[in-house]
């Protein structure tokens, strides 16, 4: 991954179709950590509006 994450913990996210890797982030208002990367999640995304319906 791209310098952006230099220093970062190194993560891998699994799920039941697939992991991808990424970063542990910053902490956000309620101090959860986000997860950042450049990939596409393990997992479908629904891009239509059917499909979440």
């Amino acid at each position: 991954m791209g310098s952006g994450f230099a220093g970062r913990t190194r993560v891998t996210i699994r799920a039941e179709r697939g992991a991808r890797e990424g970063f542990v982030g910053d902490p956000d208002p309620w101090r959860r950590f986000w997860i950042m990367g450049k990939s596409t999640p393990p997992f479908p995304v629904p891009t239509e509006l059917f499909e979440v319906e």
